[in-house]
């Protein structure tokens, strides 16, 4: 469609409180991508997020979001 804009595809993790995040890997792509705080989404106010590809959304497998994520508490 000639009137639809595609932006950044990103992976996101909303949190309740980001402040018990105590680590996190990079996204575990072909090329490690390191993730970001903020959601980007008004909605989500509190979380992290880790753009990606369009190439790696189109793999017939579709996206393998392999990460680790430390919280306290």
């Amino acid at each position: 469609r000639a009137n639809v804009t595609v932006g950044q595809p990103f992976l996101l993790v909303a949190l309740s409180d980001s402040r018990g995040i105590k680590r996190i890997s990079p996204l575990a792509t072909p090329q490690p991508v390191a993730f970001e705080p903020g959601t980007g989404v008004g909605s989500l106010r509190q979380g992290i997020h880790a753009p990606v590809t369009l190439a790696a959304l189109q793999q017939k497998e579709g996206l393998n979001a392999d990460f680790t994520l430390t919280l306290a508490g």
